[in-house]
């Protein structure tokens, strides 16, 4: 370790010298520029221009508590910046944070892969997000999500059929994976979208809009699926009043809506029109038929309004869960066409 003494260049500057040996392996000379970066323990970190180009760029956002002054508003701003690809999140006040807004950083980290405390004070926190994303294939988190759904909408009918309500309440803990799986596709999505618009290398999958709402439909399907094991519960005490046969029924349907949900991202991967179009039929062949003649039979043998009621719900998500299948398998008939092939002929 060398010294330098500060010395007085002008009226306003001060100076030191630097080591000759340092200046020489560094390639700096006369005119050239050094950046200047202050470090969070109080000490300068001199960094060559040459240098500087190579690493890679940290963006810092800094957010102010006080103005968040609603509830989960904190909250979400961090995801916001999350989404944002932004790599350190900062949060300040001018005297101290408070408790509620410190419970929503720490409630809200368990869902953002990858993000963590760095350093906190009394009047700040400072949150950075470990992820490369050049390192993280983003199809790869869509598969993991659609995997998640599926299991999710699978056992919450098995739940209901099999009268496991301690199955049902893990289908409910689980739809916190799924949202940390969606959070993070997005945020490499704007990795991606911030990379095509500087232009460098290593430029990522076409079709970002499409991952975009393929992540969003997947996360609505474990959403629907959540919602689906929470109707169950609602009806544990209840379930003895329920005819195994509409039970089965219950079954057949939502069996049906999970193979056209499956077909729709098959079709995805392969960049099948046909599996598309057969997932699609499908749907239209089947669900409304057989939702509209299982919608009779509860009316008909469920007399209990309040059961019911929570019958219809899960009915109408299990249909709706199918419909996303749908909007994901016309996704995938889109990319097909984007590119000439033999079915469709571009000239």
């Amino acid at each position: 370790m060398e010294s330098r003494k500060v010395q007085r260049v002008g009226l306003s500057s001060i100076a030191i010298s630097l080591p000759s040996d340092w200046a020489k392996k560094a390639d700096i000379k006369p005119g050239d520029l050094l950046f200047v970066m202050p470090q969070s323990d109080g000490s300068l970190k001199l960094v060559p221009s040459a240098l500087a180009e190579k690493q890679p760029k940290i963006e810092e956002v800094i957010i102010n508590s006080n103005l968040c002054d609603e509830p989960g508003m904190l909250e979400r701003i961090i995801t916001g910046n999350y989404i944002l690809a932004r790599d350190v999140i900062r949060i300040v006040a001018p005297l101290r944070l408070h408790n509620s807004h410190l419970n929503e950083i720490r409630g809200i980290l368990p869902k953002l892969m990858g993000l963590g405390i760095i350093e906190e004070t009394p009047n700040q926190v400072i949150l950075q997000c470990s992820i490369d994303p050049t390192k993280f294939p983003v199809h790869r988190a869509i598969l993991r999500l659609h995997i998640i759904s599926t299991l999710m909408q699978k056992e919450a009918i098995k739940a209901f059929v099999d009268r496991d309500f301690e199955l049902a309440r893990e289908v409910i803990d689980r739809e916190n994976e799924a949202d940390t799986i969606y959070y993070l596709i997005l945020r490499l999505l704007s990795f991606i979208e911030e990379e095509k618009k500087t232009g460098k290398k290593g430029a990522v999958p076409l079709y970002v809009l499409d991952y975009r709402v393929i992540a969003q439909y997947l996360e609505r399907s474990a959403d629907w699926a959540e919602m689906i094991a929470r109707n169950v519960l609602d009806i544990e005490e209840y379930i003895d009043e329920i005819d195994k046969s509409i039970i089965n029924e219950y079954n057949k349907l939502n069996e049906f809506a999970y193979n056209v949900c499956n077909k729709a991202m098959m079709s995805i991967s392969k960049n099948d029109i046909k599996l598309a179009n057969s997932a699609i039929g499908e749907y239209k062949k089947i669900a409304e038929s057989e939702e509209e003649r299982l919608l009779k039979e509860i009316l008909e043998h469920v007399p209990n309004k309040y059961v019911s009621c929570r019958l219809r719900f899960i009915l109408y998500a299990i249909r709706r869960i199918a419909e996303l299948g749908v909007e994901i398998a016309q996704i995938a008939i889109n990319r097909v066409l984007g590119k000439s092939s033999k079915i469709c002929e571009i000239y």
